[in-house]
């Protein structure tokens, strides 16, 4: 779910509104090549990310060239002022599972 934008009227004008507080949230199965959180360029303000309580092995983050951060089942990690694009993710083994929710641009 992604809420990017809406239409107000002021005035019996439409107007668009960026929101800056708009809420990105998606679960996302990973295997052991590198794979982009979303392609979502946009600066979040918080990007949360949660290895889910079933995983059977570690995920790791980073970015497209090196995933050498560990998540195991349960853990999380909250990243500031980045682009979903910019971060990757892989499975150590299998397919395994995360929670991403983020917010703000």
């Amino acid at each position: 779910m992604s809420i990017d934008s809406t239409f107000v009227k002021i005035s019996g004008e439409t107007v668009k509104v960026e929101p800056t507080d708009s809420i990105f949230v998606k679960n996302l199965v990973v295997g052991t090549v590198a794979t982009q959180l979303d392609d979502d360029t946009r600066v979040r303000e918080e990007i949360t990310i949660l290895a889910d309580d079933n995983n059977t092995d570690t995920i790791y983050i980073g970015d497209i060239s090196s995933q050498l951060f560990p998540l195991v089942p349960g853990a999380a990690l909250t990243i500031r002022k980045c682009s979903l694009s910019n971060i990757y993710a892989r499975a150590n083994t299998g397919t395994q599972t995360l929670h991403i929710i983020a917010g703000g641009w």
